[in-house]
């Protein structure tokens, strides 16, 4: 009888270390693996909480990128109340523990927007995507740290201070959804929803090293977000999307947060491509376009015209070579069909600023934030000039022919593989804005409204692994093609795909200047 006892007590012991240990990984997972064993009941929602708040509490000292955690017992209640549910009663995502951007609403839960009027500020409803993420069985565990109204391409305010890039901690992670590119590529969340008005969810995609998706605009609704959709001229550039580790948790995700909600005028009621539309045997017939000319950015000479770097172009040969046998064509895009490009960052800035940078000292002041840390919405006396309402309208016709001209690349191409930031990997902190040029190839699909799915395709020659991203952009509305194709390149090519990073050492003091608009 005491043999048996203590064979049963070392049963018991041996299977708490079994799942302990494996609760120590489960953070290491991608969306979809964590979901296929919730659902097979091979794990519990309280295991998987457990184990990404242990990684926020391990890796969130160095990198700065989780800004408010939920408490862990809330937190764990959630996970209880799923665990206790009929397996068949569930929503797609119940178990799996998320984070959101600190821009988006969190019924309960501080939301700042980076900005020191917010800094106590709880709201008492959610952004629309997040209250479809929690019907469908997410749990917040944390919010993500945002450059100031998320207007930068540094991951830095005067609330939380500056978020560092997990592969190398003296560079930045990108902006403006830097806490949520760094949370999810060192496994501290299974997914982030992350907004993007100039690059804000593709650069730190390919700096971080992790896969990003920037819908269509009118896809998603803004409701919720710091920056809605009562933006005025720059309206249109806006859009809320996830990111995650890999392609497929994108797929996933899109569906659950996509579709009109009654409150964003702007949000269309087109229908995703059903499932079976969505696999990558459909890539077969596709032309693929590859930018990888320096001259494609204008003539030699001319305004904003910048030179890709070589990582930049061996990451973007890689990936092409990596799909070239599944595609019908991969042809580098002749140069004149982007020669609009040339007039991105004047036609952005021109009415982000027409107004001298007005809206945004107005939504400051509504907020009750009278020392921002942004910089660049208030233009120097030098820089100021009256913008009258015919300059308005002539740059709203030159965004007009601005997107014909890229609706028109599309009639020679299924999809783009083009560069993210055309020097390659992520840079040292203090981003500068003389290199948004260098950041073309973002900018000019907000203006066109386009749908971009980052995916790692590469790293650095520097020695340090950094993470190269390619950018894989598709027709409006279909999304569908971008995520195929990506996943081609995540599946294909050798150096692509999520990889945990290794930087713990501390980054220096930060002191940097939120100086570029994202």
């Amino acid at each position: 009888g005491a043999s048996l006892a203590r064979t049963e007590n070392l049963l018991v012991l041996f299977s708490r270390r079994i799942r302990r240990k494996r609760r120590m990984r489960l953070w290491s997972l991608s969306l979809c693996e964590q979901l296929r064993l919730l659902q097979g009941g091979e794990i519990t929602a309280v295991e998987v909480v457990q184990s990404h708040l242990d990684r926020v509490e391990e890796v969130n000292g160095s990198l700065n990128a989780v800004v408010t955690v939920i408490d862990r017992e809330e937190a764990l209640a959630e996970a209880r109340k799923i665990d206790a549910s009929p397996r068949d009663a569930r929503g797609p995502l119940a178990g799996c523990a998320m984070t959101i951007k600190d821009s988006l609403n969190t019924k309960g839960v501080r939301t700042t927007a980076g900005s020191l009027g917010l800094k106590d500020w709880v709201p008492d409803w959610d952004a629309t995507v997040v209250r479809r993420l929690k019907e469908a069985g997410a749990i917040l565990i944390g919010k993500t740290n945002t450059p100031e109204l998320t207007l930068a391409f540094e991951t830095d305010n005067k609330v939380f201070g500056r978020t560092n890039n997990p592969y190398d901690l003296a560079r930045t992670p990108g902006g403006s959804s830097g806490g949520a590119a760094a949370v999810v590529a060192v496994g501290g969340a299974a997914f982030d929803i992350g907004t993007d008005y100039g690059g804000s969810i593709r650069v730190p995609s390919s700096w971080c090293g992790v896969a990003g998706l920037k819908p269509t605009h009118g896809r998603v609704s803004r409701h919720g977000h710091v920056l809605d959709f009562r933006a005025g001229l720059t309206e249109s550039f806006q859009t809320v999307g996830p990111l995650a580790r890999t392609v497929d948790d994108l797929r996933l995700l899109l569906p659950l947060i996509a579709g009109p909600d009654g409150v964003d005028p702007y949000v269309h009621p087109v229908p995703l491509p059903p499932p079976e539309k969505t696999s990558s045997e459909t890539t077969s017939h596709l032309r693929v376009g590859l930018v990888v000319e320096d001259d494609v950015l204008g003539v030699k000479g001319k305004k904003n015209v910048t030179t890709f770097s070589d990582d930049c172009v061996r990451v973007l040969q890689s990936a092409a070579d990596a799909i070239r046998l599944k595609v019908e064509t991969v042809d580098i895009v002749e140069p004149s069909f982007f020669a609009h490009l040339g007039r991105t960052q004047d036609i952005w800035r021109g009415l982000a600023l027409a107004d001298d940078g007005a809206f945004y000292q107005k939504k400051l002041r509504d907020i009750g934030t009278t020392d921002p840390h942004l910089e660049w919405i208030f233009p120097d006396a030098a820089a100021r000039k009256e913008t009258s309402a015919a300059e308005v309208n002539d740059l709203l016709v030159e965004l007009a022919d601005y997107r014909r001209k890229m609706i028109q690349v599309f009639e020679h191409y299924d999809v783009l593989l083009c560069p993210v930031f055309t020097d390659g990997a992520a840079v040292l902190h203090g981003f500068p804005g003389a290199d948004l040029d260098k950041l073309t190839f973002t900018y000019c699909f907000n203006l066109s409204g386009h749908p971009a799915v980052v995916v790692r395709g590469g790293s650095s020659s520097c020695g340090k692994n950094l993470p190269i991203g390619v950018q894989v952009v598709a027709p409006h509305w279909r999304e569908d093609i971008a995520l195929n194709v990506a996943k081609l390149i995540e599946l294909h090519c050798p150096d692509a795909g999520w990889r945990l990073p290794s930087a713990t050492t501390p980054a220096p003091s930060p002191t940097s200047s939120n100086t570029t608009p994202a």
